[in-house]
């Protein structure tokens, strides 16, 4: 962390830098330890969730022999999700926006110390995969986010919003 002198100030450029190398640092984190061996973990899972339910299929109830491969084929589906690139996108995208709004919190909160007072604004991503949550929040003072929502982006898994800042007029 780099130590400022007192009574110096982050410009907003310097405080978007910062907290976009944050972000992006914490998103190839999260990837890497999602997609870290997870295939091989997943496997083993699968194999033993498979092999303990045919067991208990056949041994428990003679006419569901063979009725396994349909249990161990739905946890395969559900464990291929969670192991998959899409999760790990999911979950990089929605840290991303976590990190990059909390860097920028704290950069509101030193230019508070110093006396600037920012006031936030929330900003979507407008494009075919905005959300009606985040049409519905763009260009939205602070003090208008619904009780839900107040502590700023993300409002949802895979959320691209962002709070813009200002100082008051």
């Amino acid at each position: 962390a780099t130590e400022l002198p007192q009574g110096s100030l982050i410009s907003h450029r310097d405080l978007q830098a910062a907290s976009q190398r944050a972000a992006e640092e914490r998103a190839a984190f999260v990837a890497e330890v999602m997609t870290q061996g997870t295939r091989e973990r997943a496997a083993d899972y699968l194999q033993a969730i498979q092999e303990a339910t045919r067991q208990a299929a056949t041994a428990d109830n003679p006419r569901a022999q063979g009725g396994y491969e349909i249990v161990a084929r739905k946890a395969r589906e559900a464990l291929e999700w969670e192991f998959s690139s899409e999760r790990a996108e999911n979950v990089a995208v929605t840290e991303t926006t976590f990190a990059q709004h909390g860097g920028q919190q704290i950069g509101r909160a030193v230019m508070a110390e110093r006396g600037v007072i920012l006031d936030a604004l929330w900003v979507a991503e407008l494009d075919e995969r905005t959300c009606i949550i985040c049409l519905g929040l763009d260009g939205k003072d602070e003090s208008d986010w619904p009780e839900k929502y107040r502590d700023g982006p993300p409002a949802h898994n895979l959320c691209r919003c962002h709070a813009a800042y200002s100082t008051e007029e």
